[in-house]
């Protein structure tokens, strides 16, 4: 899956769920049971290990077709998944930055006793 980098695919590989949009609900149902059966074999290859079909046979273009607006969608709300974590990960540590610094600074603001009490 050249779409992503290594450490892209790790955190990829660990997710435990993916999309399929509504609109390839349509394709689906024109599909025939081998269609069908090519499609989502080949969707469950691209999702858990990369592998893009053969489907290069004049017969399975319309599969094809589907497959590629499955994998167009699944790669940007991959990209939009993988941002959001990236995200998530940075302000968490810039939150326990701030945690540390702010220990450090003032090591009596950060105790328990109240000032009139000792």
């Amino acid at each position: 899956m050249s779409d992503f980098n290594i450490s892209e695919l790790e955190k990829l590989q660990g997710k435990g769920s993916f999309l399929i949009q509504k609109s390839l609900a349509v394709d689906l149902r024109e599909m025939g049971i081998e269609e069908t059966y090519l499609f989502i074999n080949a969707v469950f290859d691209y999702v858990t290990g990369g592998v893009e079909p053969d489907l290069a046979e004049q017969k399975y273009r319309f599969v094809r077709a589907s497959f590629n607006r499955f994998k167009e969608a699944y790669i940007s709300d991959s990209r939009k998944w993988l941002k959001s974590c990236k995200n998530k990960s940075e302000a968490k540590s810039k939150e326990w930055q701030d945690r540390k610094t702010k220990t450090t600074k003032d090591p009596q603001e950060n105790s328990h006793s109240h000032p009139d009490y000792p």
